[in-house]
């Protein structure tokens, strides 16, 4: 089951300590070549450190196995803490900082204030902007600034910063240039918008100590100015963001259901949004990530642009809390009017879960003509039929292909259980056949992940059809 569109697939990342380890062995070999460079290469040429240095690269190159190392000898929570292997937890941290840039604090703002702007170099800009003349205008800009043209040109370079990728500009000048607007005196709720903005884009450098503090502050500000609610929502959305990039999860909780107190429909749904994912990939709670994920679906609005993402959610969580039938006829209520088959492609899995094993087929079979290649959950479907038909040879061929669609995802929490489901029911298909070569890789496999839905008749067939085992014949 690939779920495509929720989860794109990320190089992993590892942490600061062994990019640490990377430092300190490269000044040692610096001055180690300087002290004698003759020592340098005999040391660099042993057997042991070729290895340490081979493992060095290993563990640059694949991650999870320095994961596994740590996990064995420490413990999980200090493994991921080292070397994070969670793709969706990734995935969360980088929309993230994606959106702590964009400006859609100051927009509003912004317009309301140029509207009233008499300059007609303004103007100017403003017509270059709507054409997306950014490197125009803000050459024109910065010279306006140089000149003393006033804070209007400030306000229209945010403007411009926000209006492109960040890969266009330097996040320091946006940071300075906030700063300048913030010093000028201005009605709070002007001020607050450009202040929202300034720790938001110091949240996307990291500088989370600069955040943490200037939040606090801008919510008493905001408080004893008693202006719109809304700006308290939106500064403990950005605690709440904080925390999360920094695993601080129990914080960042605290942040969410605190931003809930003063937000109104369209901002509730994106904050359960968010609270249901951090309860589902932080802590594994699949009743509050279902809950808040079914309470952000009762606010939520038009052209939300996470839409797919929570109907994901919704049928995901409801699926591993047990309702199958729930998570099936959410899915059947929302592709009513939905023309994306990519939702009909999980659903073909979810109606064989649920047992309709003809209605199944039927979605699976329209699916795989539609997009072979993206139809993975249909493939499943279909190899899942074919093995309780008893066709366990045609079976094999679809959920060798259904395994090599799932396995880029593996590393996804939630994406494992499906690729490990699937290559249980290729060992079953294997050991059916009386195949027990082709199954042992899989079954060992299996058993070292700790695959938790395996029947005790077939690992009783499989134990069987194993020579050197104790029930064998």
């Amino acid at each position: 089951m690939q779920f495509k569109s929720f989860f794109k697939r990320q190089w992993l990342i590892t942490r600061y300590p062994l990019f640490v380890v990377d430092i300190v062995l490269v000044i040692l070999a610096i001055l180690l070549y300087q002290y004698d460079t003759a020592q340098f290469k005999a040391l660099v040429y042993s057997p042991a450190v070729l290895l340490i240095l081979l493992l060095l690269v290993i563990v640059h190159v694949y991650p999870p196995l320095l994961n596994g190392l740590v996990a064995r000898y420490c413990n999980k929570r200090t493994a991921d803490a080292v070397v994070p292997i969670s793709e969706d937890i990734n995935k969360i941290k980088a929309d993230i900082k994606k959106d702590s840039v964009k400006n859609v604090e100051t927009k509003s703002v912004v317009t309301n204030i140029l509207k009233k702007e008499s300059d007609s170099d303004v103007g100017d800009l403003i017509a270059d902007l709507k054409e997306k003349r950014f490197d125009k205008v803000m050459l024109r800009v910065r010279d306006k600034i140089k000149k003393g043209g006033g804070i209007v040109y400030n306000i229209v370079l945010e403007l411009a910063y926000g209006a492109q990728d960040i890969s266009n500009y330097d996040i320091k000048d946006r940071i300075n240039n906030l700063a300048t607007i913030i010093r000028e005196n201005a009605p709070m709720t002007v001020k607050m918008a450009f202040i929202i903005q300034y720790i938001s884009c110091n949240l996307y450098i990291d500088e989370h100590a600069l955040v943490e503090q200037a939040t606090y502050k801008a919510i008493n500000l905001a408080r004893k100015s008693e202006i719109d609610p809304v700006f308290l929502c939106k500064l403990y959305r950005i605690q709440m963001d904080s925390f999360t990039i920094q695993n601080r999860i129990s914080e960042a909780i605290a942040s969410g259901k605190k931003a809930l107190e003063y937000a109104d429909a369209k901002d509730r749904c994106i904050i359960y949004f968010s609270l249901s994912k951090i309860y589902f990939y932080f802590l594994n709670n699949n009743k509050c990530g279902l809950e808040n994920a079914l309470s952000a679906w009762n606010d939520i609005y038009k052209d939300a642009p996470f839409m797919k993402e929570l109907v994901q959610l919704c049928y995901i969580t409801l699926f591993f809390d047990g309702h199958v039938t729930e998570a099936c006829d959410f899915l059947l209520n929302f592709t009513d009017n939905e023309k994306d088959d990519s939702y009909k492609d999980n659903l073909s899995y979810l109606l064989y879960k649920k047992g309709d094993i003809k209605s199944a087929q039927n979605n699976a079979n329209y699916c795989v003509k539609q997009n072979p290649k993206e139809a993975i959950a249909s493939l499943n479907t279909i190899a899942m039929i074919e093995k309780d038909a008893g066709h366990y040879e045609q079976a094999l061929y679809y959920f060798s292909e259904a395994i090599t669609g799932l396995e880029p995802n593996s590393q996804v929490k939630l994406m494992k259980y499906f690729w490990l489901e699937a290559i249980y029911n290729r060992a079953v298909c294997y050991i059916k056949l009386g195949n027990f070569e082709k199954a042992k890789p899989d079954m060992d496999f299996l058993i070292k992940e700790q695959y938790a839905d395996m029947d005790s008749e077939i690992l009783k067939e499989y134990y069987e059809l194993d020579p050197a085992h104790i029930v064998s014949e």
